[in-house]
């Protein structure tokens, strides 16, 4: 079973994403009024032909544009929609980095931020892109959306490289600044952990936050307060006890000899007498608020100890356990995250498929 991370990665994790989160903010914001013309006090967008943008920044911009239109009529004002546009490409950015750094954690990506612009994965496309190298910033940033974009096989709602959101990109000094906190060294250990992205997710939203969101209303507001007032973080120990003593008791009334006990540590009252038999070909698990996956993690470390003791390696099983995993939440950002959560988990060992679709 492969470790969670404990208290003092989570701060060590919640302290960057916090970190992260601002300085993205700060730069976008720059970036959305200084070269777009959206500006962020009043909402007002500045006309076309004010501006000096190129073909394709004049396209990105119209993409921009008529997000803030649609996010009006949600929002009810100018003010709150660019606000909104803002958090929401901050969450996009930030998600995807974070996704890139685990992934080449697990090598199923090359190194692409560990070591910023002289990591391995960029050296070798500058080495057949060589016209890149006349503009590293910018060739950076573009291999790291490259990075993120093959992550959508598996996971296209979340890394769609179609988001429009993609075109309110960081400024070059926010990209080496990130790339610097991702280094710090007590997060070394933390992008190994199966459950960092989901953390990452929850640690979006501070404490803050929501502390003020309950003092300016007794009830939810909106959609997104409903999501943010209403996250439970969940200790691994507590998944680890739930789940043994929900699909463990099961999987184990189904076949007692099957040597799982020994994977029951935390396992209530065996059972004494055998069930009806479940293959576990036919497991299905469903988590009807699933939140950013722990519950859906714990339950696939569990699977794969199962079919292991039946001769089935992690590889094979990869698939199988995914297909058997199913999450739901009200807040579909969080459902998208306990997916790529899942993903992620499963690729540790299944990297030769060229997707693992999740339910």
């Amino acid at each position: 079973m492969i470790e969670a991370l404990d208290q003092q990665s989570r701060t060590a994790l919640e302290q960057f994403i916090q970190r992260s989160r601002r300085a993205l903010q700060e730069d976008l914001a720059r970036e959305a009024e200084g070269r777009y013309g959206i500006h962020i006090a009043d909402g007002e967008i500045e006309a076309e032909d004010a501006l000096h943008l190129d073909p394709t920044g004049l396209a990105a911009r119209r993409d921009i544009v008529e997000i803030l239109t649609f996010l009006r009529g949600e929002e009810g004002s100018k003010t709150a929609a660019v606000a909104r546009l803002i958090r929401e490409a901050t969450f996009t950015h930030l998600n995807r980095l974070v996704a890139i750094r685990i992934a080449e954690e697990i090598s199923v990506l090359p190194e692409s931020l560990r070591n910023g612009t002289v990591s391995a994965g960029f050296k070798e496309l500058l080495e057949v892109a060589p016209l890149l190298a006349h503009d590293v910033a910018g060739g950076y940033w573009r291999y790291l959306r490259l990075c993120g974009d093959e992550l959508a096989a598996d996971l296209p709602q979340l890394f769609d490289p179609r988001n429009p959101l993609l075109e309110l990109a960081p400024s070059t000094a926010a990209v080496d600044s990130l790339v610097e906190m991702m280094g710090a060294p007590d997060l070394a250990s933390v992008w190994a952990a199966p459950d960092a992205f989901g953390w990452t997710y929850q640690f979006f939203n501070s404490g803050d936050e929501r502390r003020a969101m309950r003092e300016a209303s007794a009830a939810p507001r909106t959609s997104r307060e409903l999501a943010v007032r209403n996250q439970f973080f969940t200790p691994r120990y507590v998944v680890d006890f739930l789940v043994q003593n929900s699909l463990g008791r099961r999987l184990l009334e189904a076949d007692p000899q099957s040597g799982l006990a020994q994977c029951l540590s935390m396992l209530i009252s065996p059972p004494t007498e055998r069930g009806d038999a479940l293959p576990l070909n036919e497991v299905r698990i469903l988590d009807p608020a699933c939140g950013s996956g722990h519950f859906l993690l714990g339950a696939y470390d569990l699977l794969e100890q199962a079919w292991m003791i039946q001769g089935v390696s992690p590889e094979e099983a990869a698939p199988q356990i995914v297909s058997s995993l199913w999450g739901i939440d009200i807040d579909s950002r969080c459902a998208q995250v306990a997916a790529a959560a899942v993903i992620l988990r499963a690729r540790r060992h299944c990297k030769s498929l060229a997707s693992i679709p999740f339910s």
